[in-house]
């Protein structure tokens, strides 16, 4: 197996999905730390990589480009290979999550019921980042709340309910 000539020549150039960075991510990196050069260290699926980002932001489409380096001990990564990023814009520890099920979308209206004792009570919510099975909800529900994940078309404000004990979250 042989190695690249050079570390460069294995940095995968992400300008092309930039766009699509845009998008409420799929899964959070972590910020490590900032460097003087312009790179930064993100610790994102079990890896931590070093991320140059570039000052120069397009106007018009509103993407910047965003180089990544990455570990190819199996080398199954070539020079010119494409691949999928997500940037972590904003970090919130206070940030309250719902299963994506618990949601409810009727006429542009989203919803959930949170459950208040033997009763649910409907909440408008703003949703935000989507992580995998779970929606950030921006407005609407705090941390720690709990919410309805079945039979919500029978629900309405002030339904009664006989709540079970949800399985665990994996």
């Amino acid at each position: 197996m042989g190695t690249l000539p050079h570390p460069r020549a294995a940095a995968a150039p992400l300008s092309p999905h930039v766009d699509r960075l845009a998008q409420p991510p799929s899964g959070y990196g972590v910020f490590l730390t900032r460097y003087e050069d312009g790179t930064v260290d993100v610790f994102t699926g079990g890896r931590k990589l070093r991320v140059a980002v570039s000052p120069a932001v397009e106007v018009q489409t509103r993407s910047l480009a965003l180089e990544g380096r990455v570990g190819n001990g199996e080398g199954r990564l070539r020079p010119g290979f494409f691949a999928k990023g997500h940037v972590q814009t904003k970090k919130d520890a206070s940030a309250a999550f719902v299963p994506a099920e618990a949601v409810v979308y009727f006429a542009g209206i989203s919803k959930v019921f949170v459950v208040t004792g033997a009763k649910v009570e409907e909440r408008l919510i703003k949703g935000g980042a989507r992580q995998g099975a779970w929606i950030e909800i921006a407005e609407g529900v705090k941390p720690g709340e709990t919410v309805a994940v079945s039979n919500l078309s029978q629900l309405f404000n002030g339904a009664p309910i006989i709540p079970i004990e949800a399985k665990a979250a994996k």
